[in-house]
């Protein structure tokens, strides 16, 4: 006897699934090395291709808006490193690796970075690091690596500075030289939460296409979005100002301000100049 409330619709398993892969960790943050095969171009700017080595193989697309993180043009046969996302495409109910940076294997710097910068999160092994700042000063100083994070194309490790005895972020790219050393750090407390009240700031809630989604995860902290109703709700504190307008109406259609009420007609204030400067 079938227990009908057991019995669910493919979408309900596909949703169910895909969100399982986005609860995991790993899948949001992880690089996978292989050959390249079925590599097309599409004329959207996306490049679709498939990942393989000895044992198996992954379907993969690298979206247009994505297209920063490589270099050269992919082809048949060659050996990358890819670094992104795993998730699933309801659709279908396939999982697909999204990229958002290939690299050439054998050039592979960052990856090593990664890998290494990883064991020491794991094992809370101290490292010593020679970075170079925004700035362009070169510093060495010996860190406890806390968390590896992917941002705006760029990987990023959170770490506890033991000179400075404070929390401090740094850019893989901007690591020059990474030293593993024998001591362990004891677990910390997690960093404190920024108070948004003592600042010029506003709750902004903004509404996305899942389409969207490659260009979400990269631009907005994976804390401050969440799925509904088939979107994606992105919830911020910003201060309300020109940049931030300019910023939205990057989004063109694709963007819904829920809140504050009044970020509505100011973007469309600026969408109207925009467009009375340029209709002749």
């Amino acid at each position: 006897m079938i227990d009908i409330r057991n019995v669910y619709t493919v979408g309900q398993l596909n949703s169910y699934v895909r969100n399982m892969f986005t609860q995991d960790y790993l899948l949001r943050n992880l690089f996978v090395k292989g050959e390249v095969s079925n590599c097309k171009y599409h004329s959207s700017g996306h490049i679709y291709f498939t990942l393989k080595d000895g044992k198996g193989a992954i379907s993969c697309v690298m979206f247009s808006g994505s297209r920063g993180g490589l270099s050269f043009r992919m082809s048949e046969g060659q050996q990358v490193i890819v670094g992104g996302y795993v998730d699933v495409y309801e659709r279908d109910g396939k999982y697909q690796l999204y990229a958002k940076e290939v690299l050439l294997d054998g050039s592979g710097q960052l990856y090593e970075k990664f890998e290494r910068l990883k064991i020491a999160v794991i094992h809370r092994r101290s490292v010593r690091i020679t970075y170079a700042n925004a700035n362009g000063s070169i510093s060495s100083r010996v860190v406890h690596p806390l968390k590896l994070s992917y941002k705006s194309r760029a990987w990023y490790l959170k770490a506890f500075c033991v000179e400075k005895q404070d929390y401090r972020t740094f850019k893989l790219t901007r690591i020059l030289e990474l030293e593993m050393l024998e001591d362990q750090f004891s677990p910390y407390p997690p960093p404190p939460k920024t108070d948004f009240s003592q600042f010029d700031n506003k709750k902004i809630v903004l509404r996305f296409p899942e389409a969207l989604s490659y260009r979400i995860y990269d631009e907005f902290n994976l804390e401050t979005v969440k799925r509904e109703d088939g979107a994606l709700i992105v919830t911020v504190w910003m201060p309300v100002d020109e940049w931030l307008t300019s910023y939205l109406l990057t989004f063109g259609t694709q963007i819904e301000v829920l809140d504050p009420p009044e970020l509505r007609p100011m973007l469309a204030e600026l969408g109207k100049a925009i467009y009375e400067k340029y209709r002749d």
